[in-house]
């Protein structure tokens, strides 16, 4: 990894384990938020959710930003932790469910593969039952279909959005596209748009030709094949520290 140069394009504030691990095993690690986090438009839906909170059986989080919005305005409309006594919770991967367990909730679901899929098997029967899905604007809506299609009455709020970076520094554009960045990692769909956002067809196959991308998991990868760009690394599990890891290896 000794003079690799890697290119982490995750939110401000987000990426400093990653840089952390990549920086221990030599990179030079560059940051570039392809994105950045965001407060819904409207927080009346959640405002109404939380008023409701009582009603539901199941809550489910998609993503630790998730949590941490949610339970932001939670605590800023007057809820109390100990109101979520009787409510199953439900996490999609690691991360998410630490910060659930930070603040004292036990996270009852919590499958071995962290995508939405896996997480509404691992839920088993929903018959009849209500649930509150706390998630991103424009999130897949594969979760919910299924838990409505299986008979569950799913309420969705978005508790945050994820705004595109508004430029790529000149500096780096140049960097990127003559060759000066080994790889380009990427821990969501939305960085990849973010990202991608700042080169046109022509650039993007010069900077993938030079740089290798790096994915967290599958559905990351398969935004990123939809710009014609094929991953050359990738996690498994689906965490910023196996994809450290695989960085790692790929370069040794």
């Amino acid at each position: 990894m000794r003079r690799k140069t890697i290119l982490i394009t995750r939110p401000a504030g987000q990426g400093a384990e990653f840089s952390r691990l990549l920086s221990a095993a030599g990179a030079e690690v560059i940051s570039f938020p392809a994105i950045t986090i965001a407060p819904p438009r409207r927080w009346e839906p959640v405002d109404t959710a939380i008023r409701r909170i009582n009603s539901y059986d199941w809550l489910l989080f998609t993503s630790a930003n998730g949590v941490t919005m949610f339970f932001a305005r939670f605590t800023a409309r007057g809820g109390d932790m100990r109101n979520l006594k009787g409510i199953r919770i439900g996490a999609i991967g690691p991360k998410t469910s630490a910060h659930l367990q930070a603040l004292g909730l036990k996270v009852n679901v919590f499958p071995d593969e962290y995508r939405a899929e896996a997480l509404a098997e691992a839920i088993g029967p929903v018959k009849g039952l209500r649930i509150l899905l706390v998630r991103a604007q424009d999130a897949r809506e594969i979760l919910p279909q299924t838990l409505r299609a299986r008979g569950a009455q799913v309420a969705v709020v978005t508790a945050y959005r994820t705004l595109k970076s508004r430029r790529l520094p000149t500096n780096l554009k140049k960097r990127l596209t003559h060759g000066g960045i080994d790889a380009v990692t990427f821990t969501s769909s939305s960085t990849v748009d973010g990202f991608m956002r700042h080169l046109t067809t022509g650039e993007r196959r010069r900077v993938f030709r030079q740089a290798k991308a790096a994915v967290i998991g599958p559905i990351t990868a398969a935004t990123l094949r939809r710009y014609g760009i094929r991953p050359a690394i990738r996690a498994k599990p689906y965490t910023t520290e196996a994809l450290a890891e695989a960085i790692v290896a790929y370069f040794s």
